[in-house]
């Protein structure tokens, strides 16, 4: 076999190693894509006037949700199941009855895990709003300030993302109760490992080539 022969199979025999070794560093890295967010939880609350969730006529019940964005946005309703708690006011409101002082709203995340501030599985938020008279006699109205809104980052590891979750004020008439609803906006990086089956197939490729060309350059 002729120098120049020689010479270019030891270039190829290269170029093969070098391929091989970006694509055995390519099975190292993780890939990462744009995906939805969903927010699970359950919530609880108490009135600043008696430390409890019942004030006068006004009683919280507790609420779960789960609910996951699309194209980056999504709301969590006054569906059974899916709310951040309800809000009843009593049919036998005294109409020149008052109300006053603060509800403390606390919503414990068991999704996404990661919350900046909280532990890998949960996180509980403070959205605190503000009791005062509704148009109608005897009503109530809580507005929480700016809606609300708090911003959450998170990263399990796995994931990481934001969202922003703001609460929508309410207005309760005696004899009603009142879902306690919001929306809320964000977006998350997941994480993979790409599938190494290829990869494999073509170092298990690669190797076999590099031997038939060492085989040949050690007869030349």
């Amino acid at each position: 076999m002729q120098a120049k022969e020689i010479r270019n199979l030891e270039i190829i025999s290269m170029k093969i190693k070098t391929i091989l070794l970006a694509a055995l560093a390519a099975t190292a890295l993780v890939s990462a894509r744009a995906d939805e967010v969903t927010i699970a939880g359950s919530t609880s609350g108490s009135f600043s006037a008696t430390g409890t969730n019942a004030y006068q006529k006004l009683t919280f019940n507790s609420g779960t949700f789960d609910q996951t964005t699309f194209l980056n946005q999504g709301g969590v309703g006054g569906a059974e199941n899916n709310n951040f708690g309800t809000m009843h006011l009593g049919s036998s409101a005294n109409p020149g009855q008052t109300y006053s002082g603060s509800f403390d709203l606390f919503i414990t995340f068991t999704a996404p895990a990661g919350i900046t501030g909280g532990q890998d599985a949960t996180y509980t938020a403070l959205v605190q709003g503000t009791l005062g008279p509704k148009g109608s006699p005897g009503g109530v109205s809580i507005n929480f300030a700016n809606g609300g809104a708090q911003t959450f980052t998170f990263n399990s590891g796995s994931t990481s993302g934001s969202f922003t979750l703001t609460l929508n004020n309410l207005s309760i008439s005696p004899g009603r109760t009142v879902a306690i609803t919001g929306f809320f906006t964000g977006s998350q990086d997941t994480t993979s490992v790409p599938d190494g089956g290829a990869t494999v197939a073509l170092l298990g490729l690669g190797l076999v080539g590099v031997a038939a060309l060492r085989r040949k350059l050690a007869t030349a």
